[in-house]
């Protein structure tokens, strides 16, 4: 994967919420802004977005002194995880297909990301978690070795 063109506004925007999130100083924020946008008018087209993603937060904490600015956001949605496990943990039991349930669960763990816009409220949270639960996947190996058999 590479970077295209709408990918730039992206970083601006997850550079401006990893900033906030790591300091409410303004200054400080503008400051770390203006040093991402000084890495993006750098960057290579031929990279991947992740590595662009790696670069914005290094900036993030060394400009803030904030190891870890999604600390608290993180806290909240493990202690929202933690409440939800009971129910998740039942519904792959009582599931007809309980592996192909609990891969799909990990997939909605992994889909919810800080770093980007798609988990930073309860309700999308619980929306990615019915929707992964819901829909096929683009490749999906159990249900095509089923197939063959």
């Amino acid at each position: 994967m590479k970077i295209f063109l709408d990918c730039v506004p992206c970083f601006v925007n997850q550079a401006l919420d990893a900033g906030r999130m790591a300091t409410n100083d303004e200054a400080l924020q503008e400051k770390i802004l203006r040093a991402v946008l000084e890495r993006v008018r750098g960057l290579s087209f031929s990279d991947c977005p992740p590595y662009m993603g790696g670069e914005i937060h290094r900036i993030v904490r060394e400009l803030s002194g904030n190891g870890d600015p999604y600390r608290e956001i993180k806290e909240h949605f493990n202690k929202l995880a933690m409440e939800a496990y009971p129910e998740l943990k039942d519904k792959v039991r009582d599931s007809a297909q309980p592996f192909d349930t609990a891969v799909r669960l990990a997939v909605a763990g992994n889909i919810i990301d800080f770093g980007m816009k798609s988990g930073k409220d309860d309700i999308r949270l619980f929306e990615t978690i019915t929707d992964t639960l819901s829909q096929d996947f683009a490749i999906n190996h159990i249900t095509s070795k089923k197939r063959e058999k």
